[in-house]
């Protein structure tokens, strides 16, 4: 089956804000980016950050982060 243009853009990437002991860590696509605060909104701020780089080179992203019951709430775009 031939790949469109647009079904090849489609990339995601995910970023995902969650619970460290002493804070909050921001990993991407299940891997660790050395992003951490120790508050949550300053952790979401770095994470939408680093997801408007990639969206602005043309991929698709969202931020999540893990709730204590460990699904995970998508909190941007």
């Amino acid at each position: 089956m031939a790949r469109t243009p647009k079904a090849a853009k489609a990339q995601t990437r995910e970023y995902h804000v969650i619970p460290d002991e002493d804070g909050w860590l921001v990993e991407r696509d299940e891997a660790l980016t050395g992003l951490f605060a120790h508050d949550l909104n300053a952790a979401i701020a770095q994470a939408v950050k680093a997801a408007e780089r990639d969206h602005h080179n043309g991929l698709e992203v969202m931020v999540c982060v893990q709730e204590a019951d460990g699904h995970c709430r998508k909190v941007w775009p």
